[in-house]
């Protein structure tokens, strides 16, 4: 999950395609590069290699005032 404005987005990645990602690379509340394409979440990951998700949830932000 990655919150970006206040929203936040979800997304589900292909173990096998992920390039040795694994859970827990990102600590909570970690400042992390992302990037957005379609329906695509483009995260960086520590080691500077992308990690590659597929958006399965979004939720908008709360407007305030």
């Amino acid at each position: 999950m990655v919150r970006v404005n206040g929203a936040e987005y979800v997304g589900e990645y292909d173990p096998e395609s992920s390039d040795g990602y694994e859970r827990g690379e990102f600590g909570t509340g970690a400042s992390v590069p992302v990037r957005f394409h379609g329906d695509k979440m483009f995260v960086q990951r520590p080691n500077g290699k992308i990690l590659e998700t597929t958006i399965v949830k979004s939720i908008a932000g709360k407007k305030i005032g």
